[in-house]
């Protein structure tokens, strides 16, 4: 059986929610991470970092499609490409 949420007057499937807090958690993980291996990492990416929490925090209040959810997911599987080439940078300029 289905279920799913009212959310202002949009109905949401609990398993696009959870797609949705997946997608945050994975990026809020990485946030400490981000800190040692950047060396630019700054006010600007920490805001970023903090909105994401928000969000994530009230994610029970959030109205979105299947598209934005789309939308997240795409910008989850740059993000974490993103990490890994900062991640092969470092450890390849460490080794010279």
């Amino acid at each position: 059986m289905q279920y799913t949420f009212l959310v202002g007057n949009k109905m949401i499937k609990p398993e696009l929610k959870y797609k949705l807090k997946n997608c945050l958690e994975t990026i809020l993980e990485f946030e400490n991470y981000l800190y040692y291996i950047n060396d630019e990492y700054d006010m600007k990416m920490n805001r970023e970092f903090r909105y994401i929490s928000d969000v994530l925090e009230n994610i029970d209040d959030l109205e979105f499609s299947v598209e934005d959810l789309n939308k997240i997911e795409e910008i989850t599987t740059r993000f974490l490409k993103e990490i890994k080439y900062l991640v092969d940078f470092k450890v390849n300029k460490g080794k010279q």
